[in-house]
């Protein structure tokens, strides 16, 4: 018999959250639960899976023609809806099942052994089921995602940040980060000029379809349907995106993105470690500090980083970000500061990380 959910929530620790969820259940006001799984990756032995059980935010498509009201409105649900905590869920992967139980922010990981696949990176898909009675009657909620497996044969992989990296944000100017956030949606977001056909040129390499594209950002996961979106919408290739865990409320959600970074660390050296005979290049902006995080990864790991390519917005962070250049080098890695993408193509193509027909192509 499942477990009704007014039972699993009182093991939530915050008395607000507890509270919170105890009276939309009593009076009727859950929304439909939903499983959303992220996308996963995967290496010649092991697939890490995540996701999390939420309520349904009723999020539609996005639309370069959507109002600004519906813009700022389906900001508002991104952090108003609940994750629903300690929601047990049935993972299955190539046959496999695993019945994983989600953590107080209703995010569930898992890890699987892998069957090996011989084709050099394939997106493998995964399937997930909601065991809880989370109001939902008989209905069964049920989801599908994709794994990526990538072998040990890549050229390199690539770790990129995105807010001001990819996406224009203004992550520095607390008025033209809003103004974007509540009236800009997926459809009428800005990436930098040139980034969909570079990050498409590296991703293709010199041997075409090898190598790997991590988005790690300091975004929560409630952004995950927006950035996805917008990656879909711009042709980006096709990636895995490691967001933060939610560390502010609906009224709070203006310092999205903010804090501390530290759990970059903590992502990049897993997947260092994950793909332990690949290589990688660091892609991210100064606006933050991106310099500083990549500075001390390459500190533990200098023969693990080829080329560190750093977007250079900040004026006021430009001496700290020579002298970062110079600790990178004596360590025997070149950051780059860049002005523009094409900077950084032409550094690519020289290096041969990208062919020149590729940057013909595109420029």
């Amino acid at each position: 018999m499942r477990k009704p959910f007014r039972f699993i929530i009182k093991s939530v620790k915050s008395p607000v959250k507890k509270l919170k969820l105890l009276i939309k259940d009593w009076a009727g006001w859950l929304g439909i639960p939903k499983i959303v799984i992220f996308r996963g990756y995967a290496n010649e032995d092991k697939a890490v899976v995540m996701g999390t059980v939420l309520e349904d935010k009723g999020l539609t498509k996005p639309n370069q023609k959507d109002s600004i009201f519906k813009n700022m409105l389906g900001m508002i649900k991104r952090y108003a809806s609940d994750e629903l905590p300690f929601a047990e869920v049935e993972v299955t992967f190539q046959g496999q099942k695993k019945l994983v139980t989600a953590g107080e922010n209703g995010i569930f990981r898992t890890v699987f052994d892998i069957k090996p696949n011989h084709e050099r990176q394939k997106w493998v898909t995964v399937e997930a089921k909601l065991v809880n009675d989370m109001g939902q009657g008989e209905k069964t909620i049920t989801a599908k995602g994709e794994v990526l497996y990538v072998d040990q044969k890549a050229e390199f992989a690539i770790i990129s940040d995105i807010d001001d990296t990819v996406l224009v944000s203004y992550s520095t100017s607390f008025m033209k980060k809003m103004r974007l956030m509540l009236m800009k949606n997926a459809a009428t977001r800005s990436p930098f000029e040139g980034v969909t056909e570079f990050y498409q040129a590296l991703k293709s390499g010199i041997t075409p379809g090898l190598n790997p594209l991590f988005f790690i950002s300091s975004s929560e996961w409630n952004l995950y349907d927006l950035l996805e979106d917008f990656a879909d919408y711009n042709n980006i290739p096709k990636a895995v995106f490691l967001l933060r865990e939610l560390e502010v409320s609906m009224f709070k959600f203006w310092k999205s993105g903010g804090g501390s970074h530290d759990h970059k660390i903590r992502k990049i050296t897993k997947l260092l470690e994950f793909y332990n005979n690949t290589k990688f290049i660091l892609i991210g902006d100064s606006g933050q500090q991106d310099p500083e995080l990549y500075l001390q990864i390459i500190k533990k790991h200098p023969e693990r980083i080829l080329y560190v390519y750093i977007r250079d917005l900040s004026v006021r962070k430009r001496k700290r970000l020579q002298e970062i250049k110079k600790e990178c080098e004596a360590l025997g890695v070149q950051m780059l500061a860049l002005k523009t993408t094409h900077d950084a193509w032409l550094h690519a193509v020289d290096k041969k990380l990208i062919t020149a027909e590729e940057y013909s192509a595109a420029n």
